[in-house]
C-alpha cells in the first residue's frame, strides 16, 4: 500500500513554514514528527500532544482541528496528504480533510 520510508514535507502555518517528517511502513502511517516551526507554542503543543497522535492512531485526517489554530491544522493536513501521495498512497482513502472551526471543542476548554 505504501512505499516504506520517511518523507519530509512542508506547508505554510499561521506564522511560519511548518516542516514535518512523515514515516510509513508498507501498511500504514507510523509517525509524524515536527522538524521545524515558529508558531504559537500552545498550538504547537496541542499539535504534538493531541492532533498528530490522533491522526496516527486513527489513520485518518478526519480529526478535530486544533482549537483556534485552523490554519496550522490545515498546514499539517496538507503536508501529510502530500507525504501519503509521495509514499504511493491515496489521501482520499486515508481520510482527507480536517473538521475545522471547532472553537468550542472540549480541547478549547482544557
Amino acid at each position: 500500500m505504501y512505499k516504506k520510508g520517511d518523507y519530509e514535507v512542508e506547508a505554510e502555518g499561521h506564522h511560519s513554514t511548518v516542516k514535518l517528517r512523515v514515516s510509513f511502513d508498507e501498511e500504514k502511517l507510523t509517525k509524524i514528527e515536527v522538524l521545524e516551526e515558529n508558531e504559537t507554542q500552545a498550538f504547537v503543543d496541542d499539535l504534538k500532544d493531541r492532533f498528530i497522535p490522533e491522526v496516527v492512531a486513527n489513520q485518518s485526517l478526519n480529526v478535530d482541528a486544533i482549537s483556534c489554530a485552523t490554519k496550522l491544522a490545515k498546514a499539517v493536513t496538507s503536508s501529510v496528504e502530500e507525504a501519503i501521495t509521495e509514499a504511493g498512497g491515496d489521501p482520499k482513502t486515508f481520510g482527507s480533510g480536517v473538521i475545522a472551526g471547532h472553537e468550542a471543542s472540549a480541547y478549547a476548554k482544557a
